[in-house]
């Protein structure tokens, strides 16, 4: 039986692993160019990346089905 492999976690501005031009509004749940990021949405940008990056290990911790890189490149941090 082969052991399944996990799935990349993103969080709020995280660009795309196979489209550097693109990153994750969690908000809306979609891939975007950087100029989405500057609209106004119902939480400001940053301030949901900030609760989202403070959670991230405790939410992963033992995942069996998601990973997240050490170091991710994302548009807030």
């Amino acid at each position: 039986m082969a052991i399944p492999q996990k799935q990349r976690y993103y969080i709020h501005g995280d660009r795309y692993e196979l489209d550097h031009d693109r990153y994750y509004c969690a908000e809306c749940d979609v891939f975007f160019d950087e100029a989405h990021f500057s609209s106004s949405h119902r939480e400001d940008h940053f301030s949901r990346y900030v609760v989202a990056a403070k959670s991230i290990n405790k939410n992963l911790k033992g995942s069996k089905e998601y990973f997240r890189p050490e170091f991710p490149t994302n548009l807030f941090s």
